[in-house]
């Protein structure tokens, strides 16, 4: 979670099914036993992160739109925010206020 301004926003990454024949993105594969959820080798597509606030998520699953799963572990956490880092896909203000290493602050 991140704040903008005195709003808290939550962080979506898309899961996708890996076809080793198509283009992905490697920063971060998911396999089966990584998340109870995950039954086919899996890539989190950065390319479509995005940001939304706690209110509308909120409003989003009590109304049904959205469903919770079970959260994901800690090191599988780790791993997707070091792939977040990793991936050419994630713009580089996203990777500032996700501290990761080395990356310069936007202009």
């Amino acid at each position: 979670m991140y704040a903008r301004g005195s709003t808290l926003h939550i962080v979506l990454a898309n899961l996708t099914t890996l076809d080793p024949n198509a283009k992905y993105d490697p920063a971060c594969i998911v396999d089966v036993g990584d998340h109870p959820f995950v039954d086919r080798r899996s890539y989190i597509a950065y390319r479509f992160l995005r940001f939304e606030s706690v209110p509308y998520t909120s409003d989003m699953v009590e109304q049904g739109q959205w469903t919770l799963d079970t959260p994901c572990s800690a090191a599988l956490l780790a791993r997707m925010t070091a792939g977040l880092c990793a991936s050419k896909l994630v713009d580089r203000g996203v990777k500032y206020m996700f501290k990761c290493p080395g990356v310069i602050p936007p202009a």
